[in-house]
């Protein structure tokens, strides 16, 4: 399962907040010998080599929220693919504010707590009811 929070209000108050990604990437997560996993994204995400060097803030929030699975980090500043790759790995939570609006569910989406997505269907109807203007 993954659970995704859509407001800051809706995480345990138990659960830590990382805002800043890339500081939090250069403090922590750089400084960890690279899964195969790691490796496997930052090939995709990068599109090149993988190296702990020089990567984008979406790269390095994958590889905090893989790492830091107690640590909800907010997705701001990752791209749409980036969210999609993100609903691809099971066990992870994450913050995000402006879900994009197609994503391939093959592992349950839990929302706020409250809202479980088992099909990709089911997410496009829950996102036109979120986002609808």
């Amino acid at each position: 399962m993954i659970n995704i929070y859509t407001k800051k209000q809706f995480i345990p108050s138990s659960k830590k907040i990382v805002s800043l990604n890339s500081p939090y990437f250069e403090l922590h997560t750089k400084h960890q010998t690279p899964t195969v996993q790691d490796l496997t994204i930052i090939r995709t995400i990068e599109k090149g080599n993988p190296s702990m060097e020089n990567l984008s803030v979406g790269c390095q929030t994958v590889l905090n929220i893989l790492h830091y699975p107690d640590v909800i980090f907010d997705t701001i500043e990752c791209s749409p693919i980036v969210i999609r790759m993100l609903c691809t790995l099971d066990n992870i939570s994450f913050l995000c504010k402006n879900m994009p609006p197609v994503i391939e569910v093959s592992i349950p989406l839990k929302i706020n707590n409250s809202t479980t997505l088992t099909s990709t269907k089911e997410y496009f109807d829950w996102w036109c009811k979120q986002y609808e203007f």
